[in-house]
């Protein structure tokens, strides 16, 4: 039997991912849930709008929920998914939320080790990449920890300025450095965003510059 035909299984993976949902939510996510595992066509289309059942989350990190993470993450730790299809749910995961907000840096090292690589999505074609090229990472706020960086970057300076500026509404940090097209992880267009997804350890000659209230007038001015 195909382990989602076994009610009691899928059950413990939807309970696992529905535990911080709303108690009145869970019951219409099961029962849809099991509808679409019931219909015709493949395992990958099916999982994928299981993925959309939970709860959009709202903008403060607080009062996320994380559903679609923790689904996620259980068939990923009971191993219930070939690598194909992993890696295929992994894109529609991380172009659609942004799970590295719910996983911590090993589980998501973990994950990235598991899939497929490199992976893009329809927007993009990773043989047009130089084979090194000079990445962007943003973060917002004064009191950055500068030795953990994470594992979005872009290929436009100006993505990685919004990020850590908000539109020039507030301080941040910018982050450069340069990386081997052959340890790209995954590259993604479809947020328009040139998302580069690297390994923080593989991006070297790393430069930081903090955008303080004159860069952010001189940004002004520029344009």
């Amino acid at each position: 039997m195909c382990w989602y035909k076994d009610r009691e299984l899928v059950n413990e993976i939807l309970d696992y991912a529905c535990e911080k949902i709303e108690r009145t939510d869970i019951q219409e996510i099961k029962k849809r849930c099991s509808c679409i595992l019931e219909s015709k066509g493949g395992l990958m289309t099916k999982l994928v709008k299981i993925l959309h059942l939970f709860p959009q989350d709202p903008a403060c990190l607080e009062k996320r929920k994380y559903g679609a993470e923790r689904f996620f993450e259980k068939l990923l730790d009971k191993e219930l998914l070939n690598k194909n299809t992993l890696s295929s749910l992994f894109v529609s995961l991380w172009t659609t939320k942004r799970p590295f907000q719910y996983f911590s840096s090993e589980k998501l090292e973990q994950i990235l080790c598991a899939i497929d690589k490199p992976i893009v999505d329809a927007f993009t074609d990773i043989n047009n990449l130089e084979p090194q090229m000079t990445i962007y990472r943003g973060i917002r706020g004064e009191n950055v920890d500068k030795t953990r960086l994470g594992y979005s970057w872009s290929l436009d300076e100006e993505v990685a300025w919004k990020f850590a500026t908000g539109d020039s509404k507030c301080h941040g940090y910018i982050f450069s450095g340069n990386v081997q097209r052959d340890k790209i992880i995954a590259y993604f267009n479809g947020r328009n965003e040139q998302e580069i997804v690297v390994f923080p350890t593989d991006v070297g000659c790393i430069k930081c510059e903090f955008i303080n209230d004159n860069e952010l007038e001189k940004k002004e001015q520029r344009y």
